[in-house]
């Protein structure tokens, strides 16, 4: 839906809201009568705003007072995949940790999206801000918000149907193709500071893991719904006690071993010092949410292995902010993030 796409705040009449709003089947009487701009930040692959929405005394059903505005940056190349991921699963199961969307629009010809949100600012904070590291109370509430999310959609009939195709070798070789050419430039760049055994582990990861990977994948079982860039700032976090963590920003979610979300969390976006000092605990939680959660037949040795071999999944994620240009501070944390867990826990002999 092009026309319906929003890339300028500007344009958020309430003629426009309106429209968006109806469109998703959301106000099916009355209608928008002002929208105003409180407030707006720019992120590293969107920009976001906050509103402030009135509605006609006849405007049913009831909609919220504030809304979140969020729309990709022109120069970025996306794919659709967060509007994918709030059209074709979001609304399948209730009470999903995430926010519930008033729109989600992606134009296949600018490769620009937004989604219209509801804003929970007023019951949730996004807690630390990056790169400040977030503390283990933050971490101990989201690692039990994705296990909330991996069991609902454990080993789900429907996902695989929907998404089986993407467990094919030839799917999994194309999905990895493309980082090849990422990592061959990005170690021609960094051939000067790049240590020589840190650039041997990229190119034996890169040559073994797409085959171990679709191994491990493609007999279906302990598959479930990842959200894919499961770090500590794509979160919101409960004002009061009691509360429930929300995940945010879902263009990388996947069909995939829930350990992928919790080797990105821990094993990727701490220190090595707190990843030491917090792993193991923060894995059997994870994996003990599971089991009271209804998830049978994954033993605790069949989760410390998953782990260990999506933690060789991340040091695809160097390459990737290499690529996209976002930062070689953040690049550089990731390559010595990703090489030094890949070492700590000897994830190289899963290669073979």
């Amino acid at each position: 839906m092009p026309d319906l796409l929003i890339t300028d705040p500007n344009a958020l009449t309430p003629a426009r809201l309106t429209e968006l709003l109806r469109a998703a089947g959301h106000l099916a009487a009355g209608e928008v009568t002002s929208v105003h701009l409180a407030s707006s930040a720019e992120r590293l692959v969107s920009n976001t705003f906050f509103l402030e929405v009135a509605y006609s005394e006849s405007a049913a059903p009831p909609l919220p007072g504030r809304l979140f505005f969020k729309v990709t940056k022109p120069h970025l190349v996306m794919r659709g995949k967060e509007v994918s991921f709030y059209h074709r699963v979001a609304g399948r199961k209730a009470h999903l940790p995430v926010p519930r969307a008033f729109s989600a629009v992606f134009c296949p010809e600018s490769k620009r999206e937004h989604v219209l949100l509801e804003d929970l600012s007023p019951t949730h904070h996004g807690g630390s801000v990056w790169p400040t590291l977030p503390d283990a109370e933050q971490m101990v509430q989201l690692v039990d918000a994705l296990a909330e999310l991996h069991t609902v959609w454990w080993e789900e009939p429907s996902l695989l149907e929907d998404l089986g195709r993407s467990l094919e070798w030839e799917a999994v070789a194309a999905l990895f193709a493309e980082d090849d050419d990422w990592l061959a430039r990005m170690l021609r760049s960094l051939a000067d500071s790049l240590p020589r055994a840190q650039a041997d582990l990229f190119r034996r990861v890169y040559q073994r893991f797409p085959r171990v990977y679709w191994e491990r994948r493609y007999p279906r079982r302990h598959l479930t719904l990842v959200h894919g860039d499961a770090h500590a700032w794509n979160a919101l976090y409960p004002a009061a006690p009691g509360g429930r963590v929300h995940l945010i920003d879902w263009q990388c979610w996947d069909l995939c071993l829930g350990a992928r979300d919790m080797s990105y969390l821990v094993g990727l976006r701490w220190t090595q010092e707190l990843r030491r000092r917090h792993e193991r605990d923060l894995l059997h939680r994870y994996h003990d949410r599971l089991l009271a959660g209804g998830v049978t037949g994954y033993a605790w040795e069949d989760c410390w292995q998953d782990y260990r071999l999506m933690c060789l999944y991340n040091c695809y994620l160097p390459a990737c902010f290499y690529h996209k240009r976002f930062g070689e501070a953040g690049m550089w944390r990731m390559i010595e993030e990703s090489v030094g867990t890949a070492a700590d826990l000897e994830c190289l002999e899963l290669l073979g």
